[in-house]
């Protein structure tokens, strides 16, 4: 049989071609969202977990344990969320043998490991583990170590992740004489305090430029984490990297004052937030209720710029760990300035929504912008703050997932 095609049009080829050179490429920090909503949220579950599945959760971002097989665990995240990036797991502090690859390797290289003054191992968080399960700490300065470090990372990355979290990368060295017979056994001869950051900012650099050269320059390296108590050291590491994680950002009885304090870490945040680098605030409470979700999530509101802010609240590092709010979906558009300080609170306007937190230990009252509505779609113009509390107003054409409840 003869066929008998049309001839090719050549301006609907045209056309097509500059329809797909026109869509914006995107780059591995600035992922689009999942769904329409103002936040980015991300995921940390670690240790083996057979089901990542949070009830009514979307996440844009988790941070895994790889196991064996490396790609199982990638395989069940990706099951469960299927647009999320899924970030794998690498310890670069301390090592013990049955940590991959070091029964065979590091036995022969006892310069990498940390002395004391009597030429003993250093022992990393001596008072948990001890015997065959003794984790002994790390020169991270050694070249060598940091080679065997990249070659595990490459190694997972090539399994499929999306990225890496570097995990234990301190601003503030654990090796201090306070910790000694605790979490050290021992202070270290091979480094110290003072030598800590430039040791630690080495090795990122250089399983960053191994990652690199293996052809893996869209993966994600990530670290854990930055403080705001060491903004310098913070912004040392962050420029070898593309991201990190605040663990431990947020606490409602965190006060407002002080190189630890609310206002500290949102100055850390909102800078980390503007520069486009990735930053977890990854919030850990001793227990979950929606009051302390909501005033976590809404001083998240007022320290996200674009897209590369990620937020997570639980008491630990797995689903049953955490409880997703209707909240977390609102969306109230983008902010339309820095956040301000009023009388007793703080506020960020949105072009859908307004945003107020007290972080005081003395109530106030706000006014709210003109046409807002509160979570459960009632009309809001004044309200009164408790301290360590927040509300999120939305404008009353906004739309989001949040159902009627007890919230303003």
């Amino acid at each position: 049989m003869t066929s008998h095609r049309a001839p090719l049009d050549l301006s609907f080829v045209m056309i097509v071609l500059l329809a797909v050179a026109s869509i914006p490429t995107i780059s591995p920090a600035a992922a689009p969202s999942l769904m329409s909503r103002t936040a980015r949220h991300c995921f940390v579950a670690l240790g083996t977990i057979k089901d990542y599945t949070v009830h009514g959760a979307t996440y844009e971002l988790l941070i895994v344990s790889p196991e064996s097989p490396l790609e199982a665990a990638l395989q069940r995240a990706k099951r469960a969320y299927p647009r999320a990036r899924v970030i794998g797991y690498l310890n670069t502090m301390d090592m013990n043998d049955s940590m991959p690859h070091a029964a065979e390797t590091l036995p022969h290289h006892e310069d990498w490991y940390l002395h004391d003054a009597l030429g003993q191992r250093v022992r990393v968080r001596a008072d948990r583990y001890k015997g065959n399960r003794s984790r002994f700490g790390m020169n991270v300065a050694k070249v060598g170590y940091q080679d065997f470090l990249a070659d595990r990372a490459i190694e997972i990355l090539e399994a499929g992740y999306d990225g890496l979290q570097l995990d234990n990368v301190e601003t503030d060295s654990s090796y201090h004489p306070s910790r000694v017979g605790g979490y050290i056994s021992g202070l270290p001869v091979e480094l110290d305090r003072a030598s800590w950051p430039e040791a630690e900012r080495s090795m990122l650099a250089r399983i960053h430029q191994r990652v690199a050269q293996a052809g893996l320059r869209d993966r994600l390296l990530i670290i854990n984490q930055i403080r705001s108590g060491e903004p310098e050291v913070s912004r040392l590491y962050l420029a070898e990297v593309e991201g990190a994680n605040s663990e431990g950002w947020l606490t409602r009885d965190m006060p407002h004052d002080g190189r630890f304090g609310w206002k500290a870490r949102m100055e850390q945040a909102s800078e980390v937030s503007r520069s486009g680098k990735i930053l977890n605030l990854i919030n850990r409470t001793s227990s979950l209720s929606e009051d302390e979700s909501l005033y976590l999530f809404a001083s998240y509101l007022l320290a996200m710029d674009g897209e590369t802010l990620h937020f997570y609240h639980g008491t630990g590092y797995r689903p049953e760990s955490t409880s997703w709010r209707s909240f977390y979906d609102i969306d109230i558009g983008q902010p339309t300035g820095s956040m301000s300080r009023g009388d007793g609170y703080y506020a960020r306007p949105f072009t859908g929504g307004f945003v107020a937190v007290n972080p005081f230990d003395v109530p106030t009252r706000v006014q709210a912008p003109a046409g807002m509505v509160g979570l459960s779609s009632n009309p809001v113009e004044a309200i009164a703050l408790q301290p360590k509390s927040a509300v999120i107003l939305k404008r009353s054409t906004s739309t989001d997932r949040t159902p009627p409840g007890k919230l303003p």
